[in-house]
């Protein structure tokens, strides 16, 4: 993070044009937070971005990689500092987007996001294990199957808590 404004963070000092900056802040996950302040986009993030938590340096990230366009948009644990509710609405709205082909490395589990992947690329040990659609993996039972169970029955005994 530059110690600018969230805008020059997100297009680089970059031209583009405000409706191309207020898209990718909206796909980002960012509309939220831009809008409680009082310069909108054009409040400063501070050096290193100490003004803004974890999950909104990674909002940012995400909203300079959208707001290039590229028809491959390549994501590595990129929601793994946010909530499940922004990790899901910002996963969503990325897959959304026509004409893009998105590679994304998780751990999240989550039925509904991963049901929407053409194709899921199981690793294990650093080699792939399985390869297919979410419900093909669930019901071939295999290693995705066993950490889909795994991750569900963390998730029931922290609600239970």
């Amino acid at each position: 993070m530059f110690d600018d404004t969230i805008e020059n963070n997100i297009v680089l000092y970059n031209n583009y044009d405000s409706k191309v900056v207020d898209d990718a802040i909206s796909k980002s996950g960012l509309r939220k937070l831009v809008d409680s302040l009082p310069k909108r986009e054009k409040s400063l993030v501070g050096e290193n971005g100490s003004n803004l938590s974890g999950g909104e340096k990674q909002r940012i990230a995400i909203a300079r990689a959208l707001i290039k366009n590229t028809p491959i948009l390549i994501l590595d644990e990129a929601t793994s500092s946010l909530d499940n509710e922004n990790a899901y609405n910002i996963e969503n709205s990325i897959l959304s987007l026509d004409e893009l082909t998105c590679l994304v490395v998780t751990h999240k589990l989550n039925e509904e996001i991963l049901s929407k992947y053409d194709k899921i690329i199981v690793l294990k040990n650093g080699q792939v294990e399985e390869i297919g659609k979410f419900d093909e993996l669930i019901s071939n039972q295999g290693y995705f199957y066993s950490l889909y169970n795994i991750a569900g029955t963390n998730i029931k005994k922290l609600m239970a808590e």
